[in-house]
């Protein structure tokens, strides 16, 4: 089954970290996963939404999601991007998410999510909502 991800029909909206914008507005780089591929997706993993993101490599190993945004920036650091659950850092699993829960997935790849969220964000920020 194919989703059409660039959806024309209604204005799409990117969340910053200090709201939404349009996307047409937006000199950001971000990437959303829309609640249409949520919902329509048969499986329950959210890694799987993830791997549609372009520039969002996920890592599966022994059911734990390891996830990098943009490739390694620190050889001695952790190359974790910033998880936000409805505004809320999330330092649990991703596999303790139930994806029927979930409203959108947007990934901040760019300078924007550090200059919102400081050096928490230099390595990229997932804003989760949920419904």
């Amino acid at each position: 089954m194919e989703y059409d991800l660039h959806n024309t029909n209604k204005e799409q909206y990117v969340n910053t970290g200090y709201g939404k914008i349009k996307r047409s507005e937006s000199t950001i780089s971000s990437s959303s996963v829309d609640e249409n591929l949520i919902e329509n997706e048969k499986t329950l993993d959210i890694a799987s939404f993830l791997k549609t993101v372009p520039g969002v490599n996920v890592i599966e190993n022994n059911g734990d999601i390891k996830i990098q945004i943009r490739g390694n920036r620190s050889l001695m650091a952790s190359n974790d991007p910033l998880i936000l659950l409805n505004g809320s850092p999330y330092n649990a699993p991703l596999k303790n998410l139930n994806p029927r829960d979930l409203k959108t997935i947007d990934v901040l790849k760019d300078g924007s999510a550090t200059a919102a969220y400081g050096s928490r964000g230099a390595n990229g920020v997932i804003l989760i909502t949920t419904k």
